[in-house]
């Protein structure tokens, strides 16, 4: 029982250390060319993640794209302090967060920012529409800082990503009553080109009926009102994690429960253990005195024997005779009776 209850703990132990490694592999990973993974501008600012949120309207799609940026260093100011890509035929876009009025234009297929970066996390997002008839939407765009994490996420139904060089993550719950389906991919280097095509699985954009925010299901369009998830940290190293396959409640609730349930029922079984211990040491003390019991009913008997044999050959008188025959008597009914307990 002890070694079954090792192994769960182990199992258990080896669990949260794997799921862990990613958070602790990222500050100072590097690959074979000597780049910092995660994707270092020559300023030192990070780009940690990197979303498409991509929902169907009547004529086309749109498109919220959402950047976290980390900057370890100082506040890096300047006419243009970061380029950001966007697809192209993209012509205006919708400042959700992180843009400063007046900051930013679209210069040539980039977003060219002009606002300061501070010290620290920054989040950047902005929406676009995309109108066409077709049931496919390519987005092709260079990569203009390393990133170390992409994905595209997309209403549970109608939509999918077509390049096999995206992973299909399935459905995620987002929240209580929000499901989107998600791709993604890690790893993208500076100069390379982030290329990927949404395909309706229907006839077009009306087929997938995702317009209305509040359809059942969680497929209404993404703005910068929509839900709420866990950060851009947490999805990178999840999806990057050993488990990544696996659902995260599922996982929280073997991390978590798992470990709880072992604990209690290693006090359980302590406590179990330690009862048929008592027992065990209860059993052999009665089975102690039940053996001295019979050895004083033997030795009475003898006694008794040994008392007669005296009167008969007449070395005791009548009334030492009668008086030590009585006292033996007692003494042996009372042992006779104890032994009577114990055989029921």
């Amino acid at each position: 029982m002890n070694r079954k209850l090792l192994a769960l703990f182990l199992m258990v132990g080896i669990l949260i250390f794997a799921a862990s490694l990613p958070a602790m592999a990222y500050p100072g990973m590097s690959d074979s060319e000597g780049n910092t993974a995660q994707g270092e501008s020559p300023g030192g600012i990070i780009f940690e993640a990197h979303h498409f949120f991509i929902t169907p309207n009547e004529t086309g799609i749109e498109v919220s794209e959402t950047y976290v940026i980390n900057n370890p260093g100082e506040a890096v100011t300047g006419d243009k302090t970061i380029e950001l890509a966007v697809p192209e035929g993209v012509t205006e876009i919708i400042p959700y967060r992180g843009l400063e009025e007046g900051a930013y234009q679209l210069d040539e297929g980039n977003l060219v920012l002009s606002q300061e970066i501070t010290q620290g996390q920054n989040v950047i997002a902005f929406g676009y529409t995309i109108k066409s008839d077709d049931t496919t939407f390519p987005f092709k765009e260079t990569v203009n800082f390393s990133t170390s994490f992409v994905s595209v996420i997309l209403p549970p139904h109608g939509m999918a990503v077509t390049n096999e060089d995206f992973t299909d993550d399935g459905v995620q719950q987002f929240d209580e009553n929000t499901q989107y389906k998600v791709f993604s991919k890690s790893q993208l280097e500076q100069g390379t080109e982030l290329n990927f095509q949404v395909a309706f699985s229907g006839s077009g954009p009306a087929a997938s009926g995702g317009t209305d925010p509040h359809n059942e299901g969680g497929t209404g369009a993404v703005t910068q009102a929509a839900p709420e998830f866990h950060s851009a940290g947490h999805i990178r190293f999840w999806q990057q994690s050993p488990f990544a396959g696996m659902n995260a409640h599922l996982f929280l609730f073997l991390v978590i429960v798992v470990p709880i349930a072992a604990t209690g029922y290693y006090f359980y079984r302590r406590s179990q253990d330690a009862a048929e211990m008592a027992r065990a040491n209860s059993e052999d003390e009665e089975e102690e005195q039940f053996q001295k019991l019979l050895k004083k009913q033997d030795s009475l008997m003898s006694k008794l024997k040994e008392l007669e044999m005296q009167r008969k050959n007449k070395e005791i008188d009548d009334e030492t005779y009668n008086k030590l025959k009585d006292t033996y008597k007692k003494r042996l009914i009372k042992v006779r009776a104890k032994l009577k307990e114990f055989v029921g």
